[in-house]
């Protein structure tokens, strides 16, 4: 029995010496937990609006509720045509259009205009050269083609066209008649039902100012117009700059 209770001590020694200098187990570290980011939306940055350009004051004089609704200014030909590639060039922001036999010089806007829109430029010609400002609509030598044309040089005049007939070739109203070598401003609208206008004046003095004025007929309402500048012949020359469009109304 002592043999037996020696044992048995001897055990319970050895088990606890065991359970004493057995380390503790440590618990696996715990998987972080996953935090949810989301990635912020885009923001887009505000474009600040384009700067309004105001129309000549003079304008509410003919216009009414005048507004410039786009502009172009030069800096590339981007937006136009021409007749062909000796019809002019760009020379430090502004088109100068070079005249080729018959009228055969034209830069022409790719755009149309309707009722209660107008087109308004700034330009100047050298010495002896003859030019004109169209809007027309339909097809040229057809029954179709309608021409409302400004001839801005000498005294100008308007020049009509309905099908193939030109119907009147009048002079603008007013004091005076534009310069070579001079800056000028051009505006032509498209009033509604047949209605037209078109002035020429001296910016530095709008005192100086030319008009025509026309309700034609209901033939020329409800059309889609296009513009082209066009000098008459060779060696003469035509500067054009600023060419803006605008909206309206009512013509006065």
């Amino acid at each position: 029995m002592k043999y037996n209770f020696r044992v048995l001590v001897c055990f319970l020694v050895l088990v606890l010496a065991a359970c004493q200098s057995a380390p503790e187990a440590t618990p696996p570290p715990e998987e972080p937990t996953a935090v949810p980011t989301s990635t912020p939306e885009p923001t887009s940055t505000p474009i600040p609006p384009t700067a309004t350009v105001q129309p000549p004051s003079m304008l509410s004089a003919y216009l009414s509720d005048v507004q410039v609704t786009s502009i172009d200014t030069f800096e590339t030909a981007d937006g136009w045509s021409t007749y062909n590639a000796q019809t002019g060039s760009l020379s430090d922001g502004v088109y100068v259009i070079t005249g080729q036999p018959d009228w055969q010089s034209g830069l022409a806007r790719n755009a149309t205009f309707t009722e209660g829109q107008g087109v308004m430029l700034e330009f100047k010609f050298d010495r002896g050269t003859e030019f004109e400002f169209i809007l027309d609509a339909g097809e040229w030598q057809t029954d179709s083609y309608r021409r409302f044309g400004v001839f801005g040089f000498g005294y100008p005049q308007a020049n009509l066209t309905q099908g193939v007939n030109a119907i009147g070739n009048k002079n603008l109203l007013g004091s005076f008649g534009p310069r070579p070598d001079t800056w000028y401003n051009f505006m032509a609208g498209i009033g509604f039902d047949g209605n037209f206008i078109a002035l020429i004046w001296d910016p530095s003095d709008t005192s100086q100012v030319v008009i025509y004025k026309e309700t034609i007929n209901e033939k020329w309402d409800n059309l889609t117009w296009g513009f082209t500048a066009k000098a008459a012949k060779s060696g003469m020359t035509l500067h054009l700059d600023n060419f803006a469009v605008i909206s309206f109304s009512a013509i006065k």
